[in-house]
Parts: C-alpha cells; sequence; structure tokens
C-alpha cells in the first residue's frame, strides 16, 4: 500500500486509481508497475554526468534496504509526508518512492519543475532536490522553502553560495554523496555543520592507493564499490570529498583538483554557472582553463584570481551562452568543453 497524492493506492490491483494524464504521472505509474512485477531486479539509467549514459539493473532487495536505511537515518515515520518532485525514469525518483512503500510514507508528487514549492502549500517532513531546484526556489518564492523539514540536496555537489544561502531557514539541509549504482546516496553532509560525509547506518569506508573512495555496503550485491572520488578519509564512516580523479589536470608535473579551484572562484564568479578544466599546451602538457556560462563577456581581471595559487590559476577563460546538460539537469561538462573549444 502507498498513499500518493491522498490516494491510497493496493500496489497489486489498484492502478487505475492514480492519475495518468501527464507524462510524469505515467512515469510513476509505470515504475510502480515494475516494482510489483515477478523479477526480482528494476532496469534505470545513470545520469550520464561522466560519460554516457547506460542502462543497468538493481536488486530489489537492495533498493529496499537502502530506503529502509534513508528512512532509518531520518527518523520517518509511518504517514510523513514526502515530497516527490523528481523524474522517475532516474534512481533519485523512483527511491523516494520506494521509501514511500517502506516507510508507509504519505507520497506528495509534483510534476518535476525548476520550482516545485511555487505552487505548494502544506508541510513536507522530506524531500529531494537538486541544486537547481533549490536555487530557484530561493530566487523565487524563499519563504517557501520553510515548509519543509528535512531536505537532501543531489545529483551535483552543493557549493559554498548555496550553503550559505541556506542559513536563514529553518529547514534542515543536507548533501549527499552516492550514485546510481550505490542507489543514490550512502553518505550525507549536513549544511553549514562540518565538511565531512557520514555514513549511512551499517556502512563503511576504506581509501585506496590512488586516493579514491571505497564503499563497502552489506546491502549491495557487490558489497565493496572502488569509485574515482577523491576523498580525505577522516575515519571508516565520514570523509571530505576533493573531487573526481579522471578530472585531475596535470600542468607542468603539478597535479591540481580542478573541483578545489572552482570552489575558491565562487565569490569572484556568483552570477553565473562555470567549471575548471584544461586544455593541451605544448610546454605545460595540460594548461588550466576556465569555462564561464554567458551571453557575453564578464569583467575579470588578474587581480580576481590572486587568491589562487600560481598553479591554479586559469591561463584561458572561454564563454559559452549556454551549458550543454544531460536529461536529468547535470551539466555535461566534457561535451560542453567540445563544443567551446569548436566555436
Amino acid at each position: 500500500m502507498i498513499e500518493i497524492n491522498g490516494i491510497k493506492v493496493n500496489l497489486r490491483t489498484d492502478f487505475e486509481k492514480l492519475p495518468n494524464k501527464k507524462e510524469f504521472e505515467i512515469n510513476i505509474l509505470n515504475f510502480l508497475k515494475e516494482w510489483t512485477n515477478n523479477s526480482t531486479v528494476v532496469k534505470t539509467k545513470t545520469s550520464g554526468s561522466t560519460g554516457e549514459p547506460k542502462t543497468i539493473t538493481l536488486s530489489k532487495s537492495s533498493m529496499i534496504e537502502s530506503a529502509r536505511l534513508t528512512n532509518q537515518f531520518f527518523k520517518l515515520s509511518k504517514g510523513d509526508c514526502a515530497l516527490l518532485c523528481l523524474p522517475t525514469n532516474f534512481i533519485a525518483g523512483k527511491m523516494m518512492l520506494v521509501r514511500g512503500i517502506v516507510g508507509k510514507l504519505r507520497i506528495e508528487s509534483i510534476e518535476p519543475c525548476l520550482n516545485p514549492l511555487k505552487n505548494h502549500t502544506t508541510l513536507i517532513d522530506f524531500a529531494a532536490m537538486t541544486p537547481m531546484q533549490v536555487k530557484t526556489i530561493l530566487k523565487e518564492t524563499p519563504s517557501k522553502l520553510n515548509l519543509i523539514d528535512k531536505l537532501i540536496i543531489g545529483g551535483a555537489p552543493v557549493d559554498k553560495q548555496l550553503e550559505e544561502s541556506l542559513k536563514p531557514f529553518s529547514t534542515v539541509c543536507y548533501s549527499t554523496f552516492g550514485m546510481t549504482e550505490t542507489i543514490t546516496h550512502i553518505a550525507v553532509k549536513k549544511l553549514n555543520k562540518n565538511n565531512e560525509f557520514k555514513a549511512l547506518p551499517s556502512i563503511q569506508f576504506r581509501q585506496a592507493n590512488d586516493g579514491c573512495l571505497i564503499i563497502e555496503a552489506p546491502h549491495l550485491k557487490n558489497k565493496e564499490i572502488k569509485t574515482n572520488d577523491v576523498v580525505e578519509l577522516t575515519s571508516n564512516t565520514s570523509f571530505i570529498w576533493k573531487g573526481r580523479i579522471d578530472n585531475v589536470i596535470n600542468t607542468g608535473r603539478i597535479k591540481i583538483q580542478p573541483e578545489e579551484i572552482e570552489s575558491q572562484l565562487l565569490e569572484v564568479i556568483p552570477n553565473n554557472r562555470f567549471f575548471v578544466t584544461s586544455e593541451k599546451d605544448e610546454l605545460l602538457g595540460e594548461k588550466i582553463i576556465l569555462i564561464i556560462e554567458a551571453k557575453e563577456k564578464i569583467d575579470l581581471s588578474i587581480q580576481n584570481f590572486n587568491h589562487l595559487s600560481k598553479y591554479s590559476i586559469p591561463k584561458k577563460i572561454y564563454y559559452m551562452s549556454e551549458f550543454i546538460e544531460s536529461e536529468n539537469g547535470k551539466i555535461l561538462k566534457q561535451k560542453t568543453k567540445e563544443a567551446t573549444l569548436n566555436l
């Protein structure tokens, strides 16, 4: 049994009670049908943010255990209201439904959009959103954020500017760490608290020789997953995220993590999306470049980069009027870079 928008639905027999007029409602219905079929697995797509999107299969038993861990960590109880405002053709949306089924939560379903709270008026115990959705809410209807008790923000890193913007609100906000293969998050960071990601119950971490995180998760079929995420391990259940090893720039034999430069540039470029990457250079091998989403050039000078180390200063700045995104709104950095350099 699951309650969606006030309708109590027996998952085996009452599918016809659910609305199915809009695409997002059809997607919800399709997932619930898949969830209750005789298969032991669910098919879903990866985001495509670090490569081509691919379809993978996930064990339903692993998804159930992942939902239990989340409900346990956030102290969600039967009858609590969970907001579903993410597309259910990706794992984040699917898992909100599974959490509702496992925890007997009330699901409030809203068509995925940049401001899911625009027309919402009732209190929400738990919600999951992307950073772009939260930023839009803060811009258009900031007071409505207080309708949410606990909010997890995932799909992309939460930058310091957004983290600071959340301070005045009563909502307890968390940044999440995970991937489709781990069935969404396996660790969360309480924003405005500290820099550490804390593991969900029963999950532990190790570090590989290359500095990347290894996840030990009993609920997963493979139980141990090596990531491409460079971390500073602070205990076997906590870490500080540094960036992705496949993004490391080797410039003049100095290895630079672009995500660390990006965090230092947020105050310099507060109103535009941007990212740090590299291009080939005869002298350095690779030189650091900065790509900014803007229709025209921004007034930047060498003084704007004085706080960076000399190895981290971008050697060239490019502008792209609109970044290329994945189906669920993540910036496709490699494709955006290729398109920018070919302009």
